[in-house]
């Protein structure tokens, strides 16, 4: 059992960088992630990489209405 197990979280950015290498930890400790990213194809790349445990959501965090979306 991971130290996330049962967790759900919310990474922003989480595409790539820090933010993808921070969803991919999370996944193998355990938690679910959410990832989002400005641009879907990404996104959808960074959920295929990390391969379980994960959605993205294509959103920009400066966007109100992405905001509310999300």
């Amino acid at each position: 059992m991971g130290k996330l197990e049962g967790k759900i979280a919310l990474i922003t950015g989480g595409n790539s960088g820090i933010g993808f290498a921070t969803a991919k930890q999370f996944v193998n400790e355990g938690a679910y992630v959410f990832i989002t990213g400005r641009r879907d194809p990404e996104a959808a790349s960074a959920v295929q990489e990390i391969g379980r445990h994960v959605t993205g959501v294509q959103g920009d965090v400066s966007n109100l209405g992405d905001r509310d979306r999300l």
